[in-house]
């Protein structure tokens, strides 16, 4: 007797903040186009690691347990885009944010075609019952043009620091 599970991994940025602190830098796809991770703080053969990182796991427990997902579904990612997504620079206030928009663009489309789905969480990652309607507003719309154009609209929202997801048209005006 299976039961349903649902996997859901939030705020999956990889901000600025924790590089070069040991901690997984980025989601990348390597020569043979599977998921793995680089970490800049680890020696040169271990920057690229198959084991640091949720993607790169799940994918490993899959292939040993076939039987685990219905459907071949994973999880649902929750972003956020002030720091760019999965470890990609992609905002705009960064200047090489067209190549990181085109890196981020492959795991993307890696990542939707073994079943993983997308979830906003807002630009900023800020709890919305503190914004007013104009930083909201702002906050939502800096996330459609800088993340839904990478991983497209969402159907759902995570309220930051919540543990409940909501239907996307929720938080829409």
């Amino acid at each position: 007797h299976k039961k349903p599970l649902l996997l859901t991994i939030e705020d999956v940025s990889h901000s600025k903040e924790q590089k070069n602190k040991g901690m997984v830098d980025r989601l990348l796809l390597d020569r043979k186009k599977q998921l793995a991770t680089y970490t800049t703080k680890k020696s040169i053969q271990d920057r690229v690691s198959y084991e640091d990182e949720f993607a790169p796991l799940l994918e490993s427990f899959m292939q040993s347990h076939p039987d685990f997902s219905h459907n071949g579904a994973r999880a649902i990612l929750g972003l956020t885009g002030e720091n760019g997504i999965l470890g990609y620079r992609t905002q705009k206030t960064n200047a090489n944010s067209r190549y990181d928009i085109k890196k981020a663009l492959e795991v993307v489309t890696k990542l939707k075609n073994l079943g993983y789905h997308f979830a906003s969480m807002g630009y900023s990652h800020t709890s919305i019952t503190t914004m007013s309607e104009l930083e909201r507003n702002k906050d939502l719309y800096l996330w459609q043009e800088e993340v839904s154009k990478i991983v497209g609209k969402p159907p759902i929202y995570l309220l930051p620091n919540e543990k409940t997801p909501i239907p996307s048209e929720v938080t829409q005006s």
